[in-house]
């Protein structure tokens, strides 16, 4: 039985390879097109459509990727042109969602449970490059959390990515060619695909501003690598703010960034508007 349990590991693992592959072969179809354009390529709406959703439909590497850059090209390019890094944005909370058993099968692995014996109300909130979101109802105590789970397949990506860029770089001089060094990329990935770090992250922030009544960190429950439960806090997204009141709020979460520049020596590394919410 695990003779064959391990064959069809195998074909799904080849499977999922060939996919991430014609998914990758899409995308820089779509960037060839863009650069090729004989039209006014920047404001070619359509044509960035078409690579937004084929980087949202090939995983999480090009989707990282993508977060990665957005940060860089608003330095680099025309101010006019920054309406389609605004399109671009849907990568940071509007991914494509794993299924419900995927999460479910990662839970029972971890706590020899099921998750629907001990959590109720549970609610998709919202799916990032490397996990997914939950809002979840704890069954005893009524009080609500909100659980991060990677989703499937995120490491197995990738050790492919990794390998496929160490080749390349073998046959061509790929970072002078984009400005900019790719392994730092994967560097950044290997730290962010381990939610290990992030939980220390939060614990650490969350002792620094537990006396602090305008800046609220979450308290961790529970953390491992592929899953973390913490204290669920509302809010809501900036834009959903008047324009006026965007201004304010934006300079007291800039105001937060440089008091950890200037005494914490930290820098949040990840800054967009889904890791925020305003009260």
């Amino acid at each position: 039985m695990l003779h064959i349990l391990n064959i069809l590991n195998m074909f799904k693992y080849i499977s999922f390879s060939l996919t991430c592959m014609f998914s990758y072969t899409k995308i820089f179809f779509w960037g060839i097109t863009i650069y090729l354009s004989k039209k006014e390529k920047e404001k070619n709406q359509k044509i960035y459509q078409c690579l937004l959703k084929n980087i949202l439909s090939s995983g999480s590497v090009p989707i990282k990727f993508i977060q990665w850059l957005i940060p860089f090209l608003y330095i680099t390019m025309e101010p006019e042109y920054h309406y389609i890094l605004e399109m671009f944005k849907e990568t940071y909370e509007n991914c494509l969602f794993h299924s419900m058993e995927e999460t479910e099968k990662i839970y029972l692995e971890l706590f020899k449970n099921d998750i629907n014996d001990d959590y109720e109300n549970i609610q998709e909130i919202s799916s990032g490059s490397i996990g997914q979101v939950y809002k979840i109802t704890d069954k005893n105590t009524k009080k609500d959390y909100a659980l991060k789970v990677i989703h499937p397949f995120v490491r197995y990506e990738l050790f492919i990515v990794k390998y496929f860029i160490y080749y390349l770089t073998k046959l061509f001089d790929i970072n002078n060619i984009i400005l900019f060094d790719l392994n730092l990329f994967l560097i950044d990935f290997e730290q962010q695909k381990d939610f290990i770090n992030e939980g220390n992250n939060i614990m650490y922030f969350y002792h620094q501003y537990k006396d602090n009544h305008k800046i609220k960190i979450p308290q961790l429950n529970y953390l491992s690598n592929d899953l973390l439960i913490m204290e669920f806090l509302e809010g809501k997204k900036i834009n959903d703010f008047k324009e006026h009141n965007q201004y304010k709020y934006s300079l007291l979460f800039l105001l937060f960034v440089n008091n950890n520049l200037q005494f914490l020596k930290l820098n949040h590394g990840d800054l967009h508007e889904g890791n925020y919410k305003i009260n």
